[in-house]
């Protein structure tokens, strides 16, 4: 008697399907950057589609690896894909916040709401790993911490291009708030980050301390960063972004983010 669509579904999950679906989400996203860069909207929709049909596969069976996760062991493993769901969500974030104002049309809101997507299924990763650093064996935690610490502190390349992209005028209104939407979403995990790791400098393994303080410092860094950006980029006066360079002075009280957008730090005159 052949078993239900969905028990053959739920006991084939493994980290090698897992992975499978990342893989397959990585090629998707390299096709989409590529299409995107060669005008070929429609077929960058196509493989936009699988990127995302595979991304949220991945998120399903992830999650399902951690629920049934019993031994320490099976824990680690668990913890071991969510790491590489974080970082390929990680990645499409990046990447997609890179080319959206080069698409048009359709494709280019599609690219603007997957780059929410991503965003969100990055923090939800973050977040389970987190939750797993006490279930995993000893030897494992240094290397979750590590992986936490990093994703953690590498949210300013797609701030960037967010940025980037909503002071040009190539966005349609769709886009526009979509990826307004997803710059609010990226500054407001720089905020989480930081809380979060400087909650775990006590938590993690002695020899993975060193990498979250460290972290710690990467987003204090990038946060006075974002905030460069933001008042520089909009005012067309960008200012350097490199170390620590001091936000601007002279903004003559008014505040130059000419859009609504909530912020996890208040800005000069706004």
């Amino acid at each position: 008697m052949a078993l239900p669509v969905t028990a053959e579904a739920h006991r084939s999950v493994s980290p090698q399907t897992v992975a499978k679906h990342i893989r397959s989400a990585d090629q998707a996203l390299g096709m989409v950057e590529t299409l995107v860069e060669r005008n070929r909207d429609a077929k960058a929709a196509v493989q936009l589609a699988k990127l995302r049909r595979q991304s949220r596969a991945a998120d399903r069976e992830s999650a399902s690896l951690r629920r049934r996760a019993r031994s320490r062991r099976a824990k680690g493993r668990a913890a071991s894909v969510t790491v590489k769901l974080a970082q390929q969500h990680n990645e499409a974030a990046e990447d997609l916040a890179r080319i959206v104002d080069e698409a048009s049309g359709a494709v280019q809101l599609d690219i603007a709401e997957a780059i929410n997507a991503e965003l969100r299924g990055r923090e939800k990763a973050i977040s389970a790993l987190t939750r797993l650093m006490s279930r995993v064996p000893e030897s494992a935690k240094p290397g979750i911490a590590r992986a936490i610490a990093r994703l953690s502190s590498d949210g300013a390349d797609e701030v960037r291009s967010l940025t980037q992209a909503l002071e040009g005028a190539s966005l349609s209104p769709q886009a526009r708030q979509e990826v307004q939407d997803a710059l609010e979403l990226a500054t407001a995990a720089m905020d989480t980050a930081l809380e979060l790791l400087s909650s775990l400098v006590d938590q993690v393994p002695e020899q993975a301390r060193p990498y979250v303080e460290l972290a710690v410092g990467l987003v204090t860094e990038q946060l006075n960063m974002v905030k460069n950006l933001l008042l520089g980029l909009f005012s067309g006066e960008a200012t350097p972004t490199q170390g620590t360079t001091p936000l601007p002075v002279s903004t003559g009280g008014q505040c130059l983010i000419p859009i609504p957008i909530k912020l996890p730090f208040v800005l000069p005159g706004c």
